[in-house]
């Protein structure tokens, strides 16, 4: 077998200078190789790579641009598309973001979408969580930038503290919704401090968004109401923190929706009964939380109990 440097290819002269050694060769098909070396010279040297040169266009211009061009390789996310609005030697949007997804690694919450972090920098720069805030990003200086990504650093790790100890969630794969997140992310941005009663109504606006699957319908219209909601919260306009739209819980979501280790409500029903203290059925000790809402052993959904043996 004979082999050819790749990266000689940008270099004729230094490509077929080591092409040339095949003359010192006895073997039967050296002309073949020489042919072949020649072949897949001229398959590089002539390769055409097309380019779309794009102004000053919005993400929702450019996005569908990106999609039909890139139809059969990597799907691009709007992270992708502002890294490369924003990007600059000093400042790289990817990296910062996770830069912040390992911070927070080290207590369990460094796995979610890059996206939600996305939206509270947008958030932290004086925008919102909609992808047309986003997209002004693209227009702020790298000191900015900077400012925000080490804003939405702290204000998360105050968020991973709140869950821990007044929720009593372990994991981002615990929360029920992922965009709780962003919106305790900006409530913790604008109120590093709360009071007793400021957590107090955090608490409240937590379960309540839980057990309504206020969530699920997350649109641009809620995420702009709620950005407001939170500022007069901080602010001290409002006493509580209120919702886009009137949602009250019901329990009729315990007998309609099916149990399933992602469903929103399966995850709140684990928090839920965590906050019980439960207790190892064998041993009478507490289990171990931390370990139980590991939620990566799904065996643990399924046992069975005699009656007489739980009393």
């Amino acid at each position: 077998m004979h082999q050819i440097r790749i990266n000689k290819l940008s270099d004729p002269a230094a490509y077929f200078k080591h092409v040339a050694i095949l003359d010192n060769l006895s073997a039967p098909d050296r002309d073949e190789l020489k042919k072949r070396a020649e072949t897949l010279f001229n398959r590089f040297k002539d390769y055409k790579i097309a380019t779309v040169t794009l102004g000053d266009m919005s993400i929702k211009d450019v996005a569908p641009i990106f999609e039909r061009i890139n139809s059969t390789g990597t799907s691009l996310t709007i992270v992708d598309l502002m890294r490369a609005a924003t990007w600059s030697p000093d400042f790289d949007l990817i990296d910062s973001i996770t830069a912040i997804l390992d911070e927070l690694s080290e207590k369990d919450f460094g796995a979610f979408d890059k996206k939600v972090v996305l939206r509270n920098i947008s958030a932290a720069s004086g925008g919102g969580f909609s992808a047309d805030s986003i997209d002004n990003l693209r227009g702020h200086t790298v000191e900015r930038l900077k400012l925000a990504v080490e804003n939405t650093t702290e204000a998360y790790k105050r968020s991973v503290d709140f869950l821990n100890t007044n929720i009593g969630i372990l994991s981002a794969n615990i929360i029920p919704y992922i965009n709780q997140l962003t919106v305790l992310g900006e409530i913790f941005r604008q109120i590093p401090r709360p009071s007793a009663d400021q957590y107090r109504s955090i608490s409240q606006w937590f379960w309540k968004t839980s057990l309504t699957g206020y969530f699920s319908g997350w649109n641009t219209g809620n995420m702009a109401q709620d950005l407001s909601a939170v500022t007069a919260f901080a602010q001290g306009r409002n006493s509580k923190i209120t919702f886009a739209a009137d949602f009250m819980p019901s329990s009729d979501m315990w007998k309609i929706k099916q149990f399933r280790l992602n469903n929103a409500h399966a995850k709140l029903l684990a928090i839920v009964l965590a906050n019980h203290r439960p207790i190892d059925l064998l041993t009478g000790q507490y289990i171990d939380i931390s370990k139980a809402l590991s939620w990566s052993n799904t065996k643990e959904f399924h046992h069975v109990f005699p009656k007489e043996f739980l009393r």
